[in-house]
């Protein structure tokens, strides 16, 4: 696989170790370059998997691309916005391959690593969980080159989530945690139900480089088990953090 070095990416980085579970197929091509989606399936500690959307390049593709095959990848976590069935603005958050380390790394993390330097750019909620656990809903834009910006949803638990909650829009963070998938039921006003699936980043430990925190690093006092144990739909993973006057834009998708 040949990589791609990109010098804008320190401020966005990930890498994943995982298996290849639905078959690449052609999405779109830009310039000239035809790039294709797949999902990735990561293992966590517990065993449970969250499923990763991943767009690469036919460039970066090589003979490992194949269903059932393990693969260690590196890239940045993209967003974009699109137009749902409902006929309303949805964002969508994908991994972007940009090589292969060709051995796995973070081993401890399972091969699911996320490494983001962003500004807040939504006013951070802290709430309680239907299972009475404290969680703080985010968002972070991640400036990317030329002139465009990532909006990642983030969350954190506990500790960590109430000193998130305390930052202010335009606060500068570095924050490492890891790629999660979950999903949901959506609930409409006319009694209907949608299954949907949210993506967010859960936050392991935070770094405010805006505001002089009382520790180097503000760390997570929650494990996994408890990451994988939320399932309530007023996230503001259900959220568009781009101006709209529909307050139901989100990333379920």
């Amino acid at each position: 696989m040949q990589n791609y070095r990109n010098p804008y990416s320190d401020n966005n980085i990930a890498r994943f170790y995982g298996k290849i579970i639905t078959e690449p197929t052609y999405s779109h091509t830009i310039l000239g370059e035809d790039f294709y989606k797949f999902v990735l399936e990561v293992k966590r500690l517990s065993g449970t998997s969250d499923y990763v959307p991943v767009t690469v390049s036919k460039i970066l593709m090589d003979d490992d691309f194949e269903v059932g095959e393990m693969i260690n990848l590196y890239g940045q976590i993209r967003t974009y916005n699109y137009l749902g069935k409902d006929s309303k603005s949805h964002l969508s958050i994908e991994f972007f391959v940009q090589g292969s380390d060709g051995k796995v790394l973070y081993e401890n993390d399972k091969g699911n690593y996320v490494d983001l330097t962003g500004t807040i750019c939504k006013k951070p909620v802290y709430r309680e969980t239907p299972f009475g656990r404290k969680i703080t809903d985010a968002f972070i834009a991640v400036n990317r080159s030329y002139s465009t910006s990532d909006y990642i949803p983030v969350i954190a638990w506990g500790r960590t989530g109430y000193s998130l909650s305390k930052l202010n829009v335009g606060d500068k963070i570095n924050l490492v945690g890891r790629f999660q998938s979950r999903d949901y039921q959506k609930r409409f006003p006319d009694g209907s139900v949608e299954n949907r699936t949210a993506y967010e980043i859960s936050t392991l430990y935070y770094k405010s480089l805006t505001t002089p925190p009382a520790s180097e690093f503000v760390r997570s006092n929650y494990d996994e088990t408890v990451y994988e144990s939320d399932s309530d739909e007023t996230s503001l993973s259900d959220f568009d953090p781009t101006p709209t006057t529909d307050d139901d834009s989100g990333i379920g998708l």
